[in-house]
């Protein structure tokens, strides 16, 4: 899986970044906007919890226990 981070400071570049990746034939699934949590995004995809950390790959190196 390939990513692309790009960082936008005020959330009005944000929306025209995803405004341009939509127009581009990304897919809306695709696209997932991270900030601070003072910030809101409003319409913006936002990302999940797992997006928008480790999680993932971090519970990939742990071992496994029966």
């Amino acid at each position: 899986m390939r990513r692309i981070y790009l960082l936008v400071p005020p959330v009005e570049s944000a929306r025209s970044v995803v405004d341009e990746l939509l127009l581009a034939r990304i897919e809306a699934r695709h696209i997932h906007v991270i900030a601070r949590e003072d910030r809101p995004l409003d319409d913006l995809p936002k990302a999940s919890v797992a997006q928008n950390s480790d999680l993932v790959p971090v519970m990939a190196l742990l071992p496994i226990r029966a």
